[in-house]
């Protein structure tokens, strides 16, 4: 994607989320892209956001996943969820290049790592039970809906994005809230984030 594609994209995403600077003020469902492939008829994920007393709470809807719900993983802390249908979550701290993934499986499985570089692990690792993490997961004949509470990092520049992971038949599909760029999938791309509202 061109520099000034991913400007306007970002720009974009930054109007998307100003709600984000009052307390407890919801953001409506925002649709996300489909990245590293022509787009296609069927809907994109959409995802929605607010905070709540020092955490922040998102949901994700999309359409249901080829595999049945009992082939997922149904709970717990996981790792390895984004080789299947995969809600994410990705926060950065601007200032120092670290930053947080959480993944959310249909399921109900999760899984969060921290990064002190893109794709470079912190070591150690901050301990997952002090996150204050919740989820829950929801199916419909049609779609499935992950959500997820979570502690907020105390991040003085923080930058976001909402990522998404479909796999089906034709192989899988990327969506992002962020326009990325590379020719190849990858969403630790966290210079091309959204800048948190400030």
């Amino acid at each position: 994607m061109a520099g000034a594609a991913v400007a306007a994209t970002q720009e974009e995403g930054a109007a998307a989320v100003n709600d984000l600077a009052g307390s407890s003020l919801e953001a409506g469902w925002r649709p996300l892209r489909k990245l590293w492939a022509e787009p296609a008829g069927d809907p994109p994920p959409q995802v929605r956001w607010w905070k709540d007393a020092g955490f922040l709470i998102w949901e994700m809807k999309t359409e249901l996943p080829w595999a049945g719900r009992g082939e997922f993983e149904s709970g717990g802390f996981v790792e390895g969820l984004w080789d299947r249908d995969v809600a994410e979550f990705f926060i950065l701290d601007r200032g120092s290049g670290a930053y947080q993934e959480f993944n959310l499986g249909p399921g109900g499985a999760w899984w969060s790592a921290w990064f002190v570089a893109p794709r470079v692990r912190a070591v150690p690792q901050l301990d997952w039970t002090r996150l204050g993490v919740q989820t829950e997961v929801t199916w419909t004949p049609v779609h499935w809906t992950g959500k997820m509470r979570l502690r907020l990092p105390d991040y003085g520049e923080p930058a976001f994005n909402f990522c998404a992971i479909r796999r089906g038949p034709g192989g899988a599909a990327y969506y992002s809230l962020a326009g990325l760029g590379g020719e190849t999938p990858d969403f630790h791309r966290p210079q091309e984030w959204i800048r948190w509202p400030t």
